[in-house]
C-alpha cells in the first residue's frame, strides 16, 4: 500500500523498509543498489618525469552508488613508495591527518576533492589543495565518504594524485600500486 503511488510511505529512515505492503510497507523500498564503484582509470601514467622538475598532477574519480543508510567510506593505501628497481620516490611529508601544502620538492602523494571528510584530522584538511603521503598498509586511511544514501551523481570523487622529483631522481619506469577499499556504512 502507498498512498502517493510515486513515493514511500513513512520518513527516513522508511518507517515501512521491507514491510509487507499490507500494512503502509513496501517491498520495494529495501531494493535500491547495494553497492556499485567505478573508478576512472586503472592505469595512471605520469609520463617521463626529469629529475628537479617540478611536481605533476594525475586525476582518478571513483563513483559510489549505494543504498547504505549511513553512506560510505573510501580507504586508500599504496602497495610500496614510487619504485623502480632499487630507487625509490619517497611519500609526500603531509599526512591524511595534517595533509600540507606542495609547490616543490620529492614525493609521491594525494589530495582528494572532499572538502568534508570524516576521520581524524579537521574536515576541510584537504582544502588549497593539501597533500599527503600513502601509507603502505591496509586498510588504509579515508579518502572521501558521504553520511547516507548515494546516487552515482552524488558520490563522485576526485582524487588527485602528485608526483614531485629531486635532482637526483634515477630516470627510469616508477610504479606503486595504488588501493581503495570502499566500505558501505550500514
Amino acid at each position: 500500500y502507498r498512498s502517493t503511488p510515486g513515493s514511500v510511505n513513512g520518513s527516513k529512515p522508511y518507517d515501512g523498509l521491507d514491510a509487507p505492503p499490507d500494512q503502509y510497507g513496501t517491498w520495494y523500498a529495501g531494493m535500491i543498489i547495494g553497492l556499485d564503484v567505478t573508478i576512472s582509470d586503472d592505469t595512471i601514467e605520469f609520463g617521463q618525469i626529469e629529475p628537479g622538475a617540478s611536481p605533476t598532477n594525475q586525476t582518478n574519480n571513483i563513483t559510489v552508488a549505494t543504498g547504505a543508510v549511513d553512506g560510505y567510506t573510501i580507504y586508500t593505501w599504496s602497495s610500496q613508495p614510487m619504485t623502480f628497481g632499487s630507487n625509490t620516490i619517497v611519500d609526500w611529508s603531509g599526512t591524511n591527518q595534517t595533509p600540507s601544502e606542495w609547490t616543490t620538492g620529492e614525493g609521491f602523494g594525494y589530495s582528494t576533492n572532499d572538502i568534508t571528510l570524516t576521520g581524524p584530522g579537521d574536515q576541510d584538511r584537504f582544502s588549497g589543495p593539501k597533500y599527503a603521503g600513502f601509507g603502505h598498509t591496509g586498510p588504509g586511511l579515508p579518502v572521501a565518504d558521504r553520511s547516507e544514501p548515494t546516487l552515482s551523481s552524488d558520490g563522485q570523487n576526485t582524487i588527485t594524485y602528485r608526483l614531485g622529483t629531486s635532482a637526483v631522481t634515477a630516470a627510469g619506469a616508477y610504479s606503486s600500486t595504488v588501493i581503495f577499499d570502499v566500505v558501505p556504512q550500514y
